[in-house]
């Protein structure tokens, strides 16, 4: 039985193969009936590669007259593992758009990418863009919520929407922010800020929380910005200023429109920085007896000194008073100061977006004319000497060091001055390189910027940047012999 049954398994293998492909059925010839011994043991072969309880089951069930289980047919490139959903309505039951990240404003519309999943009779799919559905966007520019809509498409029909939110940043703080002193006017000085539409500044008096003024100033500039601050300026007050770069996020573009200050703007963390304008030394003196106006026992701070004598400004008028009148002089000034160059500048040349720059220009309010090379400036607040030079126009500062002016009673004379008189050597004195600033004949004297005095050197040089002459302005000696070499006759000197 086991041998026929072997052979009908065989039969119905090809009779399942005909069926399938649809091959014609040709009816074993007679003299074919039985097979060749070698062709036997070839089949023998095969049933024993063949799973005979398979076989059995097969030929049981075709004995019985039950029909085998219909085969599953895919069509050709189709994955047997993925299931395909036909279609659908787009809703908030069917499908879900995953969570939308936090969007950063820029300025422009924002449409970030979806994941749309769809959800029919317990089976998910990924939906695509373009093919089943399309994505409107609204409000999505500003900073806030703005909304996605899915609108289904293809096979696909509703819609269903979802939040996602737009904030602005704020831009980074300003950096190596410089508040320059100059003549009655304050310059600031910072570097640009990547991303910064503008910058808003206050200014407040130092020690105190109220702001006394505001501006608005554009972020054009490349690499570096500034702002000149010129209006209500006193020379007394020491003036705070806080700067913020600012991202605008509302579109307004207008100095008018900033000054408003949108609350949407986002503001960088505030940088400060203070000064006054530049000071010059103030010697305070008690009057020993009446001069005028001036009364005795009364102090007053002096203008400048000069001819042995101070000037003192009561009302509209400037007195000439002896040293010999005065007594208990004081001197307020800075030992450990020192103006930047690019202050000096300031300082000299003015500034460019107000008045021409000619208000506020030491130069050109004082009619500093030289037609000489190069200017030396004597900071009587801060003992520093500074040294310009003409480059384009405009007072460029090459140099600076410390310097030692006269003492509170023997102050150097204050003012415009010129070179007049050259030494390399002064006879019955050490100290080498004369530059005389005032000369008598009469008595061989005068006073000069020189060098040090090699018997006292070490003292002479710590006592820089101080109060310490009788009158002349010692500098270091390879300054005071540049000054001789380089700066000719004729060369202007302010002591200011």
């Amino acid at each position: 039985m086991s041998k026929w049954k072997s052979r009908l398994s065989i039969l119905l293998a090809v009779l399942v193969m005909v069926s399938m492909t649809g091959t014609s059925v040709l009816a074993f010839d007679d003299a074919q009936a039985e097979p060749d011994p070698a062709d036997a043991a070839a089949v023998q072969a095969q049933d024993e590669e063949i799973d005979a309880d398979v076989l059995t089951e097969d030929v049981d069930a075709v004995e019985e007259g039950v029909p085998a289980e219909e085969e599953l047919t895919l069509d050709e490139g189709e994955d047997p593992g993925v299931i395909e959903v036909a279609g659908g309505t787009i809703s908030s039951e069917t499908t879900t758009i995953a969570d939308i990240e936090k969007q950063t404003y820029t300025g422009k519309a924002i449409e970030p990418d979806l994941t749309v999943t769809f959800t029919q009779e317990g089976e998910t799919i990924q939906l695509n863009e373009g093919t089943d559905y399309s994505v409107t966007y609204k409000n999505n520019t500003n900073p806030g919520t703005a909304t996605a809509t899915v609108t289904g498409a293809g096979e696909y029909s509703g819609s269903v929407s979802a939040n996602f939110t737009i904030a602005a940043e704020a831009p980074a703080a300003v950096k190596k922010l410089n508040a320059l002193p100059g003549l009655g006017a304050i310059k600031l000085t910072w570097t640009k800020v990547d991303g910064a539409n503008y910058y808003y500044i206050e200014r407040r008096i130092a020690g105190k929380k109220k702001v006394d003024r505001t501006r608005i100033t554009s972020a054009k500039e490349t690499k570096s910005c500034s702002w000149e601050n010129a209006y209500k300026i006193d020379s007394k007050k020491t003036y705070e200023y806080t700067i913020y770069a600012v991202k605008t996020v509302d579109g307004q573009d207008t100095a008018a429109q900033l000054q408003k200050r949108s609350g949407n703007d986002k503001l960088s963390k505030g940088t400060t920085a203070k000064t006054k304008t530049v000071q010059r030394m103030v010697i305070t003196v008690t009057m020993k007896q009446t001069v005028g106006p001036l009364k005795a026992g009364k102090a007053y701070k002096t203008e400048g000194f000069g001819g042995g004598q101070f000037r003192i400004k009561y009302g509209k008028k400037t007195y000439h008073v002896s040293r010999l009148k005065t007594k208990n002089r004081k001197a307020a000034y800075n030992k450990n100061g020192k103006y930047s160059r690019e202050a000096v500048e300031f300082f000299m040349n003015g500034g460019s977006t107000w008045a021409k720059g000619k208000a506020y220009s030491y130069v050109k309010k004082n009619k500093v004319k030289t037609s000489k090379k190069y200017l030396i400036w004597v900071n009587t607040y801060n003992q520093h000497v500074y040294l310009l030079q003409k480059k384009s126009g405009k007072w460029a500062c090459i140099d600076d060091w410390k310097c030692s002016m006269g003492k509170k009673d023997t102050p150097s004379p204050t003012g415009h001055k010129k070179i007049v008189k050259k030494m390399r050597h002064r006879p019955g004195h050490g100290a080498p390189y004369w530059n005389f600033i005032t000369w008598t004949s009469k008595g061989n004297t005068g006073t000069a910027l020189h060098g040090i005095q090699p018997s006292a050197r070490s003292s002479w040089i710590k006592s820089l940047g101080q109060l310490a002459s009788h009158g002349c302005i010692r500098n270091p000696d390879e300054k005071a012999e540049w000054i001789m070499d380089h700066c000719k006759k004729g060369t202007t000197v302010i002591i200011f």
